[in-house]
């Protein structure tokens, strides 16, 4: 399966976006969705070799360098967003 195939399959299955991670893709979609965008992958002949929830980077924030100081952040904190990542098989 191409590139182009793969993410038509994705849309298919109502994942929000995928990344290729050289020997495996990554499919992400929203957490309420993660067992549906499987089981529709799985009854399009694509292999599923796991899943799992994970928090992404979605807006960076601003933070002053004492709040950093204190959480031993970096000048930049993150708010998250949950989702679904979904390993395939190329």
């Amino acid at each position: 399966m191409d590139e182009d195939e793969f993410m038509l399959a994705v849309a298919d299955a109502g994942g929000e976006d995928y990344e290729d991670a050289g020997d495996e893709w990554i499919v992400y979609t929203a957490y309420d969705k993660m067992q549906d965008v499987q089981k529709a992958l799985e009854a399009q002949g694509i292999e599923v070799k796991g899943s799992e929830l994970t928090m992404v980077p979605t807006t960076p924030t601003d933070v002053s360098v004492n709040d950093a100081r204190r959480s031993s952040a970096s000048s930049t904190a993150w708010t998250s967003l949950r989702t679904c990542r979904t390993s395939t098989a190329p």
